[in-house]
């Protein structure tokens, strides 16, 4: 198999979620877990995330695949998975790990701005559960969610996640960040 064959091969691997497939060309020499398809500016992990291809997505995860590698408007996989839509909680929370929920794109949105806006209250909570397991399971006890967890970093047009999600008429997550929010001295500049 040529070089390029090989490329369109993986290229369509990873599309078409063929797990089996996938991971006997992960062994060939010429794999990289940085490829990009030809043509494509997104690597492997990417694609897979606009393809929903959970499978191939667990396992470049597993392959040790970085989760805050970015296309070139400066989204990660996990704010590609969120802003399409992905439900597969497993693969969400592991598309969380390694600090991909800070990272923000050109317009400084992150993937909190991104559940915010869709009105997306379960990634919203695995965001919480995920970066302080404090913040769901003790519903009473103090949060101490550091401000780098960027649920208070405003985009480029000055909106946290908590207006983001006020402008777009959700309330349900709204009312989840302004909870989460609570104990915050900084609280108030969302207002």
């Amino acid at each position: 198999m040529t070089d390029q064959v090989f490329s369109e091969t993986v290229t369509y691997t990873v599309t078409c979620d063929r797990y089996s497939k996938f991971t006997e060309l992960a062994k060939d020499p010429r794999f990289s877990l940085n490829m990009r398809p030809p043509g494509d500016h997104r690597t492997l992990l990417q694609l897979a995330v606009a393809n929903k291809a959970t499978e191939v997505i667990i396992a470049l995860l597993d392959l040790g695949t970085s989760t805050t590698i970015t296309e070139d408007q400066g989204r990660t996989p996990l704010y590609q998975a969120i802003r399409g839509g992905l439900e597969h909680e497993f693969v969400l929370r592991r598309l969380m790990q390694g600090g991909a929920a800070t990272i923000t794109d050109r317009a400084r949105m992150s993937a909190w701005h991104v559940a915010a806006r869709i009105g997306n209250c379960r990634v919203l909570k695995l965001l919480l559960e995920v970066l302080d397991p404090s913040a769901t399971s003790l519903p009473n006890a103090k949060r101490d969610l550091p401000k780098a967890t960027g649920m208070h970093a405003p985009c480029n047009s000055g909106f946290t996640p908590l207006l983001n999600a006020i402008t777009a008429g959700k309330s349900d997550c709204a009312m989840m960040l302004a909870k989460a929010s609570i104990t915050y001295s900084d609280w108030k500049e969302d207002w």
